[in-house]
This record gives C-alpha cells, structure tokens and sequence, in this order.
C-alpha cells in the first residue's frame, strides 16, 4: 500500500499516481487546481493548511444550464444592475481557513469575479461578478477548484444538521443518566457485597457507552482525524484523546471485573460537550452585526389596500401586496413598479450616487433610495432587516 498522499487534497495516492514539480497527486483534478493556483501566484492557499483542498468533481458545462434560465435564475440573485451582479451561494465545501484564502482571492484566477466574502460559519460565499458573465460559469469555475455550490433547500438542510445533532445529544444523555443511575450505589459501597450485581451493571453500562463512542462523539474524531492528516493540530485533537482514554480505560475496568471505572465519567464528558456545542452555537446566532445598523433601515412600510393606506412592520408585508414608498425613503422589498418612471438612488448597495432611471414594470431590488415623488410598488419578494444589512454588509466590508 502506498504512503503517499495528495499534496492538494491529502487523499491517499493510489498506484503510481501523478507527479508534478516533484509533488504527487491522486488525480488529475487535484493535479488542475494545484497547476490553476500556481499560475495565479495563489501558493499562499496551502502556506495557511497544507493538504487542505477539495478534490474537484468533473466539470460538466451542462451540469448548470438551469441557472440559465431566468425564472430560475432571479432566485439566486440579490442584486444587479447594468455593470455587476450579485449573489450569496452556499458553498458546503467550506471547512478550514485554506478554503476562505482561496475563495476570497478567487479573481485573480477568473477576472469577470469583483469580489468574493466567506461566511464560514455559514458556509456562505457572497460573490458580486460582472454582468458579462453568467451565473452557471460561475457555478462551474467554483466546481473545478472544489467548491460546487448547493442550489438545494438551505433551509431542509440546516433542520436536518440540526436533528441530527439534537439526536447525539439524546444518546448520550440518555446514556449519561442511565450509567449514573446503574452506579449510584457503588459510591456508597453497596455493591461490594453483591458482586454479581456490581458486574452485571458495568456490562450495562458497556452495552449503552457503545452509541456514545460511535454516534454521539463521532464528530470530535472526525475532525481530529483530518487535523492530523493535515498535519496540523486543533482543539478537537485532545478532546478526542481524552474521550478515548476514559473510554478504553473503563473497558478494560469492566472486563477485568473491576467495576464500571469511568464509564460515568465517559459519557458525561461527551454529553456536557455536546451541550456545550449548542450554548455556543446559540450564542454565535445571538452576535450579529446586523444589530450595528439597524437604525439605518425603516422599521416599517406603508401598505396601501385599495384606497386605504396603513403602516405595518416590513416583515408583515407579503408577495402581491402594494407598497408606498416615498421620496428618499428606501425601498424595503424586491418588487415590481406599478407608477410612472422614477429614479432610485443605489449608492446604499453599489456605491454609485448617480440615481437610475426605471420605469414602469421594472423588477426594482431592495436597497435602493427613491428620489423624488412617492410611488407604489407590488412586493415580488418577502423582505426583512437583515436582508437590508446583508446588502450593507456586502458594499462596507472594508
């Protein structure tokens, strides 16, 4: 079996494989990319974590040709205008700080890409290119150096992230509580007069440690395991070590009839982490910095049912309803115009303070400021604040 890896991936090299500037390669894509980032003096990329890549998949200029077709196409876009495009993908390649350097120097490989921003936690990339080039080709070149985009239901897969995680958390509680409960008694010496019984709960406490081991902490190795590949060391590394030496500790406890050893302290360990992991994650949801602007947006909108026009928060407005937006007032939602021409200030967005004309039955983006007399609009596209500091966030970042 050969011991050499991928110097782009890390993969393990299969047969000869492919040789390069004296570095080996486990396929031709690997090899592509490394050839794509050296061209474009990106070399940097594997200086931050080496063997950090993605292995490419094969490129297929079809495999996007839905992205072409604009009722499809719209719902990937978060703005453009007759210079540039942009967009949010989620890119669920993402998984270390290589992959944010190269994302966020990716026009130097292609130059039609303005600029790229990685929301790592996330797993988002939002990406403004130039109008001249189309959404699928920006699909493909992000697919051949590794990161295809998932054009899927975001949201179906944060809710399956998030039962999955829920459920390892029930595994090892359930187990943590049993354990303690089996074991109880041995903290007052009960049991050493029944040994039977004191053994025969340490084989319990086997059977139900076995789902924390392999389903609960799985994740702690998983990423122990590719630090280690790549050469590197986190913080997963010497939690994994620690699971694993009470672990094989108080096995060895329970088959030498030594009792249950730390086959408590086991499954605790895992479950207070686990805990953890969702105090942290909630806490990270709680820190945003969309909080730092929310007083730059409205706070709410006049809708206008036939001839009556009421105030409401812009979260309550719905697809199809008529919006009145008056001078200098910024357009809350995606809609369509219902009155005469008007020019809409997208200096907010673009950074360009010359106003645009638009005119009637245009599709008018989110985050412009109307100049001059008010006018109606019909909502294409339910909006919120966040949605307006994502805009804001995209153009002040420096």
């Amino acid at each position: 079996m050969s011991s050499k890896t991928c110097y782009h991936c890390g993969d393990d090299v299969i047969g000869k494989g492919i040789e390069l500037n004296d570095k080996f390669f486990c396929c031709n894509g690997c090899k592509s990319v490394y050839q794509l980032l050296s061209e474009n003096h990106l070399d940097g990329f594997y200086a931050y974590e080496s063997q950090a890549g993605v292995r490419p998949q094969n490129s297929d200029n079809q495999k996007y040709a839905f992205l072409d077709v604009e009722d499809i196409r719209i719902k990937f876009i978060d703005f453009e205008d007759k210079n540039t495009t942009h967009t949010t993908l989620f890119l669920p390649e993402i998984h270390c700080s290589s992959c944010i350097y190269l994302l966020e120097n990716i026009h130097k490989i292609e130059s039609r890409i303005i600029s790229c921003q990685v929301n790592f936690a996330k797993r988002e990339a939002a990406i403004i290119f130039s109008k001249e080039m189309k959404l699928s080709e920006l699909a493909n070149i992000l697919t051949k150096i590794g990161y295809a985009p998932n054009f899927g239901n975001r949201e179906e897969h944060k809710k399956k992230q998030s039962k999955t995680y829920l459920y390892k958390l029930g595994v090892a509680g359930f187990a943590f509580g049993s354990i303690m409960l089996w074991t109880f008694p041995e903290y007052f010496g009960i049991e050493k007069t029944n040994p039977e019984i004191r053994q025969f709960s340490a084989y319990l406490a086997f059977i139900v440690s076995i789902p924390v081991i392999l389903y609960s902490a799985n994740e702690y190795f998983i990423s122990a395991f590719r630090a280690v590949r790549y050469k590197s060391i986190n913080l997963d590394v010497p939690i994994s070590l620690g699971i694993l030496a009470l672990y094989f500790q108080s096995v060895y406890k329970i088959f030498s009839e030594g009792g249950t050893g730390y086959i408590d302290s086991f499954a605790g360990f895992v479950f207070f982490l686990l805990i953890g992991k969702w105090f942290q994650s909630k806490a990270y949801q709680s820190l945003s910095f969309e909080r730092d602007y929310t007083a730059y947006f409205p706070v709410a909108v006049t809708r206008k049912t036939g001839a009556e026009e009421e105030i409401v928060e812009i979260d309550k407005i719905k697809i199809g309803e008529c919006i009145v937006i008056r001078n200098q007032e910024v357009i809350t939602c995606d809609s369509k115009l219902l009155s005469e021409s008007i020019k809409i200030d997208y200096s907010f967005v673009t950074g360009e303070s010359i106003p645009i004309t638009k005119h009637k039955g245009d599709f008018i983006y989110a985050g412009g400021k109307l100049v001059g007399k008010k006018s109606e609009f019909t909502v294409e596209k339910e909006s919120t604040r966040s949605h307006l500091t994502q805009l804001w966030n995209e153009v002040n970042k420096d």
